[in-house]
This record gives C-alpha cells, structure tokens and sequence, in this order.
C-alpha cells in the first residue's frame, strides 16, 4: 500500500478508471486505516462530529417528513447524508489488494474518480481548483469525522428544488479547497419523508441511482 500511495501522489490523475481507484484507495489507507498517515481525525473529534451529524440528519428528516414540499434548506442536510460514504466501507476499498472499485457507489466516489479535463463544458460541472491536484490533498478536504464525503454542508455554495406531487428534482453548487463542481438529483416522498434518490453529472455521463435495497449503483463502475 505504501508503493500505491507513493505512486499516487506522483502521478497526476489518469485517464484509466482503475488507476483512479488506485489512488483513491492508498490514499484512504493512508488517512482512515489505524496508524497510517497524520490526517486521520482525532476519535473525540470525531465522536463530536457524529453526534453532531446525528442531530442534524435527525432535525432533517423531521422537517422533510412534515412538508410536502423540499425546499433548498430541506434538501442540503439530505444531499450531504446520501453523498457521504461511512468508514468502514472506505476502509474495505482501501485495504483491498489490488484495489476494487465500491459495491456501494455514493456521489462521493463518482467525485473520487474524475478525471482532469480540459474541456470547458464539463468544467462547468466539476474542476479541480489545482493543475495538477494531489489524491491526498483530495483525500484530506473529503475527511469528516466518521465519514468521506466530497459534498459536506460547508461546501454547498448553492442549491436549487422544484417540486411536483412526490418528486422533486433540483441542483447543487459546491466548492472546497481543492476542486468544484455541480450535480442535478431527485427526490422522492416516500411515507411521508423525502430521500434523495439519484445523483447526476451530466457533462461527464455520470449517475448513481439508489436501489431499493440501500445501496448506489452506478452504471459502468
């Protein structure tokens, strides 16, 4: 794992898909596995953030379960939960060897896996603030206590919902220290409580969609 990350961190993102896997995994390990690297979160740290997020998520659901229509507002802490990727499954991608891509595919790993590009089209969804960004800079900026997530309500810059019976389809702006982008998504009110059920960048072809079993799936990956 040392060999990839050291690989990863000299090498600007490639255009195959599992060289991004590659970098993205060593440079999980070297954040979130017990004893690598010096980013990791301190655990009071972290203990603080869940129950923080907790209280948060919880507030949320209420407040969607009691409208019927989403609002931006609404819609924010219900992005930032569905995005993010728990730990332990972080850590599994991490710690396999070779590196394979996530059973579970949240929005956070489409983010993981984009390319540098050049076109100013698909810049308008998603860019690296960096010419040549560094996998562990990325890795560090997607830290947040017991999950990763590229979409943390502190990088939410703008978001947009229109809602119509049950669905509600809508956009979100983003931006941290090292890239920024947009994605389209849809929710749906199911009994009662609004779910955000689909991810979209469309510049680039991607989605990831939820199944009725919990989990993302992601054509292709």
């Amino acid at each position: 794992m040392k060999a990839a990350k050291n690989y990863c961190l000299a090498t600007p993102f490639a255009a195959q898909p599992w060289r991004r896997w590659l970098c993205a995994s060593a440079c999980m390990a070297a954040l979130v596995l017990p004893g690598c690297g010096e980013g990791a979160t301190p655990p009071d740290q972290a203990d603080a953030e869940k129950q923080s997020a907790v209280a948060n998520q919880a507030a949320s659901s209420k407040d969607a379960a009691d409208s019927a229509v989403l609002t931006a507002e609404m819609a924010k802490p219900l992005l930032v939960e569905a995005a993010a990727v728990p730990r332990p499954e972080y850590e599994a991608v991490a710690a396999s060897n070779p590196p394979l891509p996530p059973r579970n595919v949240q929005f956070t790993w489409l983010v993981m896996q984009m390319p540098l590009e050049s076109d100013e089209e698909k810049r308008k969804y998603f860019r690296y603030l960096k010419e040549f960004p560094r996998p562990l800079d990325l890795a560090e900026a997607m830290l947040a206590g017991t999950h990763v997530s590229a979409l943390q309500l502190k990088y939410i810059t703008d978001c947009q919902v229109k809602t119509a019976g049950d669905t509600a389809t809508g956009e979100v702006w983003f931006r941290s220290s090292e890239y920024e982008g947009r994605a389209e998504f849809t929710a749906r009110r199911r009994e009662g409580k609004w779910q955000i059920v689909e991810f979209r960048i469309p510049s680039y072809n991607l989605s990831t969609t939820l199944q009725d079993d919990g989990t993302w799936q992601s054509p292709g990956v």
